[in-house]
């Protein structure tokens, strides 16, 4: 009988065993999948949600919530120009998505709280001017400090930027952050920082709050340009003792992209194609920011469930990566990177074609030009610059287009050829045609030319 009772006994030790080896070792491993100590933020700009019907703006907001879902990002960051124009029904669409993907602030897929970062921007300004707010998402304040597993953010709604409680709030995160990064939030670059900065932007000053001047570890995050996170632009940082420390990245956008240096970008489809955000991870004190497009996300309901293929999500570029407590290390710094930019190349023995000729104008076609920087120096062809010079080699014009890359993001668009057109040409004149490829920091390719003749009109 004790022989019985013991085997009992052993089988039960060893059952508690088993459960210990598996049964609690997996729920721990699934509760670090959940609970991991880096810090993942989704973050976008500019989704303009109740834009005028060239598109659904509210679906690309979705999709973006989406892929942030699955991410599993502590928070979602929004820089500015939640609307397009002011309506307190676009404001409860977005609260009503929102909630529909982070039911009570919380991730379904993961039961974590997801921390909504919001600020209005200049096409908010009505919401700022109201005190509108979400019900459940906070009561409206003109700044506001939250915190994430230990890291400090601030945000500051347009025309709000100039005052003392916004410096108040970024102080009280820096003094919160001598061993870690913090984040802050405004809508409208600062001149002198991020491609696109502004001093002052309809009617307000747009400063570099005195606390961030120095604070090499605070990253502002911020919007309203439309600047294309395809653009290496898009982040910024100083080695200069004169400039301000920090860092400054502008956050792309869901509504269209523009680049700021000659044109919208319509080249190869519509400019409102362009879908861009950044997902940051935080471990320590380094920060990672990756560039995705999501115009290739296609939103399905199952069982009225919105759902996404996150493979259709296109990587952009290599991430930004840097150590915000590094002071001397600053691998964005400007200067430095336009020195060492790259300029673009054709294909060996690539030659213009001319087509579509009439008395009046062409159409010109050259081959894919590329960056070719060595490994994690990240770039692409900005745009086409074309000269159209007379037979005495007088310049009588020029055109510029975006190359169609920066619009939609797809990686087949860096090998497409690219069509200029020509027009207001004299009939039955002979043109010399130049064409050169450029990257963000304008360093320019040598040209392909050719040369071609007008028909005579009537």
């Amino acid at each position: 009988m004790k022989r019985i009772i013991s085997w009992i006994l052993s089988l039960m030790i060893l059952a508690g065993l088993s459960f210990s080896m598996f049964g609690c070792g997996q729920e721990k491993e699934e509760k670090s999948v959940v609970t991991t100590k880096e810090l993942r933020i989704g973050i976008l700009s500019d989704i303009h949600t109740n834009t005028p019907p060239v598109y659904n703006p509210l679906e690309r907001f979705e999709k973006a919530l989406r892929f942030f879902q699955q991410k599993g990002v502590d928070g979602v960051m929004i820089t500015g120009d939640l609307l397009d124009t002011y309506s307190l029904v676009g404001i409860e669409d977005i609260q009503s998505i929102w909630l529909d993907v982070f039911p009570n602030n919380t991730n379904p897929l993961t039961g974590e709280h997801v921390e909504p970062l919001f600020v209005y921007g200049n096409h908010d300004e009505g919401m700022v001017a109201q005190e509108v707010w979400f019900d459940e998402l906070g009561e409206f304040e003109e700044a506001w400090i939250k915190e994430i597993k230990g890291y400090q953010f601030v945000g500051v709604h347009f025309s709000k930027e100039a005052g003392a409680e916004v410096q108040k709030l970024l102080e009280k995160a820096q003094e919160a952050s001598t061993d870690k990064p913090f984040f802050f939030a405004q809508h409208v670059p600062t001149e002198g920082t991020v491609i696109g900065g502004y001093a002052t932007y309809g009617g307000y000053e747009i400063p570099l709050q005195d606390a961030l001047k120095r604070a090499y570890n605070c990253v502002v995050f911020t919007g309203h340009t439309h600047v294309p996170i395809t653009d290496e632009r898009a982040i910024w940082q100083s080695t200069s003792k004169k400039a301000a420390q920090c860092t400054v990245v502008t956050c792309g956008t869901l509504h269209y992209a523009h680049l700021q240096d000659f044109c919208q970008l319509e080249i190869n489809g519509d400019r409102h194609k362009t879908q861009q955000g950044l997902y940051m991870v935080v471990d320590g004190s380094q920060v990672t920011l990756e560039r995705y497009s999501f115009t290739d996300l296609e939103l399905e309901y199952v069982d009225g469930v919105g759902t996404i293929n996150m493979d259709d999500a296109k990587v952009i570029g290599v991430p930004w990566t840097f150590d915000a407590m590094d002071k001397k290390d600053r691998p964005y710094d400007y200067t430095k990177r336009e020195a060492n930019a790259y300029a673009p190349v054709f294909p060996e023995g690539a030659t213009p074609e001319v087509s579509e000729l009439t008395a009046t104008s062409a159409a010109i076609t050259v081959p894919a030009a590329s960056v070719e920087a060595p490994e994690g120096f990240s770039d692409v062809v900005q745009s086409y610059y074309a000269e159209i010079k007379d037979a005495a080699g007088e310049l009588v014009a020029t055109v510029e287009v975006a190359a169609p890359y920066h619009i939609d993001t797809e990686p087949e668009h860096l090998n497409q050829p690219v069509t200029i057109y020509l027009t207001d040409l004299t009939p039955g004149t002979a043109y010399t045609v130049s064409v050169y490829a450029r990257e963000c920091y304008q360093k320019t390719s040598e040209p392909l030319s050719l040369e071609i003749q007008t028909l005579i009109g009537e």
